[in-house]
C-alpha cells in the first residue's frame, strides 16, 4: 500500500493550517441580496449608525443615505454602493457599518485582510471640504485606541488628504492625492501577533502601524468596518457623494490542536526517516 512522504504529509498540515477563509465579499450585487434603489441597512448586515455608539454629528438639517445603484460610478460588476449626506451645519459624520463577526470562530485569529474599492468623486467645485473615514473597530473596546478603531483611514479634500493610523493619521509613502474622482483600492492587513496594521492604496504600501500591546484580541477578533460620509465647515446646504464597492475581509485562523497533532506527526516521522541505521 502507497504511503504518504513526510514531505507530503508536511505539505498537507500546513496548507491545512495556512488556510485563509474569506467571511465578507460584498459587491452590492443582487446575487448577494442586494437590490438597487433599496438603502445598504436594508441588509442583514448593515446598519446605519455604528452598534453600540452613536455618528458625529452637530446641529443642523441632516440627510444620510446609502443607496445601491446601477448608473453612475461602479468598479466592477453592474451595481456600487453610493452614500450621500446632505448637511447645512458645521460637522455630520454618519456611519455606515458592515459587521465582520461571523469570522470570530473562537478558535483564534492569526493574521486578517479588510479591503474595498473607493471613489471620493471630488468636485473642486465644492467651498468646503469632502471628508471620508474608514474604521475598523475590535470587540476590544477597552484597548489604547479611540473607540476601539484598530485601523483608520482618511480621505480629506483640505491640506490632509489620505492619512493612515488608528491614533494619529500619517500621510502615506506615495503622497497619492484623494483629489480626483478616481476608484482606489484600500486593504489594510491586521498581524495579530506582531500588533501591527498595514495599509496599502492600490498596491503601495503606505505606513506600518504599530498597535500597543493587546490592541488587536486574537480571540476576540474585529467587529465592524465602518464607513463615514462626512460634511464640515462649510455654509449653505451642500452634499457630500462617495462610492463604495468590493468589500471584503478574509481571516486565517489560528491552526486548531488537531492540526498541529498532524504537523508534529509528520515531522517526527520526517526526523525518524532521516536517523541513520545502527
Amino acid at each position: 500500500m502507497a504511503t504518504l512522504s513526510a514531505a507530503a504529509l508536511l505539505g498537507i498540515a500546513t496548507a491545512t493550517n495556512a488556510a485563509t477563509t474569506t467571511y465578507v465579499q460584498d459587491g452590492f450585487e443582487d446575487a448577494e441580496g442586494f437590490s438597487v434603489g433599496s438603502q445598504v441597512d436594508a441588509h442583514p448586515n448593515w446598519t446605519l449608525g455604528v452598534p453600540g455608539g452613536t455618528s458625529d454629528t452637530t446641529s443642523g438639517s441632516a440627510i444620510a443615505e446609502a443607496n445601491i445603484v446601477n448608473a453612475g460610478l461602479i468598479q466592477s460588476g453592474s451595481q456600487s454602493l453610493q452614500l450621500a449626506t446632505t448637511f447645512d451645519g458645521n460637522l455630520f459624520r454618519p456611519d455606515w457599518t458592515r459587521d465582520l463577526s461571523a469570522a470570530n470562530t473562537g478558535t483564534g485569529i492569526a493574521e486578517a485582510t479588510v479591503s474595498l474599492g473607493i471613489n471620493y468623486n471630488y468636485d473642486n467645485s465644492y467651498s468646503w471640504d469632502q471628508s471620508v473615514w474608514i474604521y475598523v473597530q475590535s470587540h476590544n473596546l477597552a484597548n489604547a485606541t479611540p473607540r476601539g478603531r484598530v485601523a483608520a483611514v482618511r480621505l480629506n479634500s483640505g491640506a490632509g488628504g489620505w492619512g493612515f493610523g488608528a491614533n494619529e493619521f500619517k500621510v502615506g509613502n506615495s503622497g497619492s492625492s484623494v483629489r480626483n474622482a478616481d476608484w482606489h483600492d484600500v486593504r489594510l492587513e491586521f498581524d495579530f501577533a506582531a500588533q501591527t496594521v498595514t495599509y496599502y492604496l492600490d498596491d503601495v504600501l503606505e505606513y506600518v502601524d504599530s498597535l500597543p500591546a493587546n490592541t488587536l484580541d486574537p480571540v476576540q477578533g474585529l467587529t465592524y468596518v465602518f464607513i463615514q460620509n462626512g460634511i464640515h465647515d462649510h455654509g449653505g446646504s451642500d452634499t457630500n457623494v462617495t462610492y463604495i464597492d468590493n468589500v471584503h475581509y478574509s481571516v486565517t485562523h489560528v491552526p486548531e490542536p488537531a492540526s498541529l497533532a498532524v504537523l508534529g506527526m509528520g515531522f517526527m516521522w520526517m526526523l525518524r526517516r532521516r536517523q541513520p541505521a545502527r
